[in-house]
């Protein structure tokens, strides 16, 4: 496993929890890594069918086929079986299918810095509200008010609420 933790003294924070993909020699005798976060195992097909899954039931059957966590909320829509769910592309278009399959409002998914993953409501996400300044110094590039590039920021992450917006 590869662990990243950014911060500064007194507020280490892990980043990010991946795997090394692949290696190649660079120049001096280094290696080049290829290092992958823990959900690239959803790189690959995922061929599934269900009768009355619910998001648990599908959250379960990915945890026991990936051997990655997946964090579902304690919501109802968790719970609520609906009539069949077949899938037949890769990992990743599962992930992105089961907001719309089990009519989940803002629905997101993503890797947490433990490696394992949240499905579910933006609302109920780790980091759903917690405020986070970014003074407008750290920003390195702006594109029609669309984008910015910053540097590393570690309380960055889904659904915070950056400078109260």
């Amino acid at each position: 496993l590869v662990r990243l933790d950014v911060g500064y003294s007194g507020l280490l924070l892990r980043w990010f929890t991946g795997y090394v993909e692949r290696s190649q020699p660079a120049e001096n005798g280094y290696q080049r890594l290829f290092v992958r976060e823990l959900a690239g195992v959803f790189e690959r097909m995922w061929p599934c069918s269900f009768q009355h899954p619910t998001l648990r039931d599908v959250a379960g059957w990915l945890e026991e086929n990936s051997g990655i966590s997946i964090a579902v909320p304690d919501v109802p829509y968790s719970d609520k079986p609906i009539p069949h769910f077949t899938h037949n592309g890769t990992g990743y278009q599962l992930l992105n299918n089961l907001g719309r399959a089990f009519s989940i409002t803002d629905y997101i998914w993503y890797p947490l810095p433990d490696g394992s993953l949240y499905v579910g409501g933006a609302e109920k996400a780790l980091f759903a509200g917690r405020p986070v300044e970014i003074p407008a110094e750290f920003s390195q590039g702006t594109a029609g008010g669309n984008s910015m590039t910053l540097p590393v920021i570690q309380s960055l992450r889904p659904g915070v609420d950056v400078n109260g917006e």
